[in-house]
């Protein structure tokens, strides 16, 4: 069962990185991808809320994401219409991800 308020595992193989996370039953499969001086990161988040699995993915350019408000602003509305996801989750995603694209990226 997951911890309340709390990443239960963040495990990197290779490019990838599932982060399982708490009160929602929330997965977020992170896949990254260099290209040249650029890193893509694709994301794909499933959300359990009211019984029901609730799924979206996007892609993102390490180019135009330079700062933790620049993956709130483009991840914030993936999570939009998920409910139950909390701006907590939200946050830890947001920052797994900036992290983990800024050091690929020095």
């Amino acid at each position: 069962m997951p911890q309340k308020s709390s990443v239960i595992r963040n495990v990197r193989t290779d490019e990838t990185w599932w982060m399982y996370l708490n009160t929602a039953v929330t997965a977020v499969f992170v896949q990254t991808h260099q290209y040249a001086s650029d890193v893509y990161i694709a994301i794909h988040i499933k959300a359990k809320f009211n019984e029901h699995w609730m799924e979206t993915r996007g892609c993102f350019s390490s180019r135009y994401m330079q700062s933790e408000a620049d993956w709130m602003s483009k991840i914030g509305p993936q999570f939009e219409g998920m409910g139950g996801v909390s701006a907590e989750i939200l946050l830890k995603v947001v920052r797994t991800c900036h992290y983990k694209v800024r050091g690929k990226c020095i």
